[in-house]
């Protein structure tokens, strides 16, 4: 199945339960977290920053936010990559990915905006808004570096 090489953004709470310390659920990040505001994301997300995206089910996917809104994914798997964009909105980063699988050929088209968290000395993503459904859904941790 597509969705298998790409990695699901959101998994059903028991998936991935800790994965070290990498996922946390949305109620808990709302609860014990502090999102971030535009100013700190913005201080975050920019041209030049690396950004390692791990997800619930273990795998993670890495890119750099080239200028012009312009990216190039990678997956863990060594078998996925993608191209993209990303754009600052406010309190949220967007993406935009085509996933391409080496092997099969078969694409994914990623698309979704992202807010973040601050918990324990991590940053979580998790979506733009907190709909009462995605709540015990688990989101993993983002890294950014220079």
């Amino acid at each position: 199945m597509l969705s298998a090489f790409i990695g699901a953004v959101v998994v059903g709470s028991a998936a991935g339960a800790g994965l070290n310390g990498r996922t946390a659920t949305l109620s808990t990040l709302a609860r014990k977290g502090r999102r971030l505001d535009a100013d700190e994301i913005q201080a975050l997300v920019r041209t030049g920053a690396r950004v390692v995206r791990w997800h619930p089910d273990g795998c993670f996917q890495s890119w750099t936010n080239l200028p012009h809104g312009q990216l190039i994914a990678n997956s863990n798997d060594s078998m996925t990559w993608g191209r993209g964009r990303w754009q600052l909105k406010g309190e949220t980063l967007c993406v935009e990915i085509d996933w391409i699988h080496r092997e099969s050929g078969l694409t994914a088209h990623e698309a979704g905006c992202y807010a973040f968290y601050v918990w324990r000395g991590k940053y979580y993503y998790g979506p733009s808004e907190e709909p009462a459904a995605a709540r015990d859904s688990r989101f993993g941790e983002i890294q950014f570096s220079r």
